[in-house]
């Protein structure tokens, strides 16, 4: 377990209790996190968790060192916050009108679909991610899919039940909604929209 858990977070990745329940109960222990939080610091390291307690990551101790790892992390969160922001607004207007969406909030996408299609400007919305993620889809159905994998393949969503097409949220949007404190803090927002490339390469990167 300690290996799995280590390799999960020097990969990047976010551990909560619905993406790696195993792993997110291993953490619970004070000796388990002690040990691993001594071998993180061999590669200059630490462990971290939301300020909900939502999600465990690692995190650098010496920024200042890791100026070019930050600024990779940094420019890929640059890219994806927009279509990340729109579809917690549609998901939230379709779904969840009345609260942001938290981890372990199920994603029903049969559910989520059926608002799309008959709300324009949901759709648009949908479409409009699609397109700074460089899909080519045409479906809603295919688009929609499209989002829900991209979104799985970067943590902030698990498969819940594969026959019923549910989805639930993870961890992970805990840390994101911080990212989006901060920046609103420090006045970035409109500087990393401002940056976002306008028009979509060719081709289809998720097909």
């Amino acid at each position: 377990m300690f290996e799995s858990v280590a390799r999960e977070l020097l990969q990047g990745g976010f551990i909560c209790e619905y993406s790696k329940p195993d792993e997110w109960k291993a953490l619970k222990d004070d000796d388990f996190r002690r040990r691993l939080n001594d071998w993180l610091r061999q590669v200059d390291m630490v462990l971290l968790i939301t300020t909900t307690n939502s999600a465990w990551y690692a995190g650098w101790l010496s920024v200042d060192t890791r100026a070019s790892s930050v600024d990779a992390v940094f420019s890929k969160q640059i890219l994806n916050f927009r279509p990340m922001i729109q579809f917690l607004n549609l998901t939230m207007q379709a779904l969840h009108p009345d609260k942001s969406l938290q981890p372990g909030d199920a994603i029903p996408m049969l559910q989520l679909q059926n608002a799309l299609e008959t709300h324009h400007s949901l759709r648009d919305e949908l479409r409009q991610i699609c397109t700074v993620w460089r899909s080519n889809k045409e479906t809603i159905s295919e688009q929609l899919l499209t989002v829900l994998r991209q979104l799985q393949k970067d943590g902030y969503l698990v498969e819940a039940n594969k026959e019923r097409q549910i989805y639930r949220m993870t961890g992970k949007i805990s840390w994101f909604y911080e990212l989006a404190d901060f920046l609103a803090e420090h006045q970035k927002i409109d500087e990393m929209i401002q940056e976002l490339p306008d028009e979509p390469a060719t081709g289809d990167l998720f097909s």
